[in-house]
């Protein structure tokens, strides 16, 4: 086996234990829906994330500064409502919270 080929591989067994983390201060719900809402840092436009529990599929989205999404967490209802949950207890105990999108249920609100 080739060295670009074992570097490769060790790089997709290892890419998903470091996963993606965001750190976000703000959430806010996008007129003209009742439960969509935009996840936010105030100081940086680098990303945002979408808790979209009002669609026929309920999802978790994270998009770049170029409105492209990078990652997507697929989720149930009940789903949807605690992290909704989760994320105004995080903005009101600590004033953030934290993203992680391979533990989105983690109970923390820092990374």
């Amino acid at each position: 086996m080739s060295t670009a080929l074992k570097v490769m591989v060790v790089s997709l067994i290892l890419l998903p234990a470091y996963g993606f983390q965001y750190n976000y201060n703000e959430i806010n719900k996008v007129d003209q829906y009742d439960a969509l809402f935009k996840i936010t840092n105030s100081s940086s436009q680098a990303n945002y994330t979408k808790l979209d529990c009002q669609s026929f599929i309920q999802k978790l989205d994270t998009y770049d500064k170029n409105d492209q999404r990078v990652y997507e967490n697929f989720i149930t209802v009940n789903e949807c409502e605690d992290l909704y949950f989760k994320f105004t207890r995080c903005l009101e105990d600590n004033g953030k919270l934290c993203i992680d999108n391979n533990n989105i249920f983690k109970f923390e609100c820092d990374c």
